[in-house]
């Protein structure tokens, strides 16, 4: 009977588990994050958080898109491939949240993994 191998790295990367240390510096996976606000939607008691990306690097990558107030919450996951742009909308699941919060893009190509974090004023 084979064994079975077991991939730890990438297991927690389809639970959506967050890094402990995050990386710096230019990276193969290259996805930048060129928008992110935050406002409410016309009922005037959801916050609504809008968002774009783009993967400038030469290959494909897959992305997680995270949302951080008190626990981190997976909000998106993505395969982006060279040069796409992806906008995103999402409205938060507490309708009266006006705390600050924080975006967070994790993008891994291969065994490299870049981390960007944009952090959102209270409304």
């Amino acid at each position: 009977m084979k064994k079975e191998v077991i991939d730890n790295s990438r297991r927690r990367f389809i639970q959506g588990k967050v890094r402990s240390e995050t990386t710096t510096g230019k990276l193969d996976p290259s996805v930048e994050l060129f928008e992110c606000s935050r406002a409410f939607l016309d009922d005037l008691n959801t916050p609504s958080i809008t968002y774009g990306l783009v993967n400038r690097g030469n290959h494909r990558t897959s992305v997680l898109v995270k949302y951080i107030v008190r626990m981190p919450q997976v909000i998106k996951l993505l395969h982006l491939a060279p040069k796409e742009v992806f906008r995103g909308t999402w409205n938060e699941t507490i309708p009266a949240s006006k705390e600050p919060c924080s975006i967070e893009i994790e993008a891994r190509c291969g065994k490299q993994v870049a981390t960007q974090r944009y952090k959102l004023e209270s409304l």
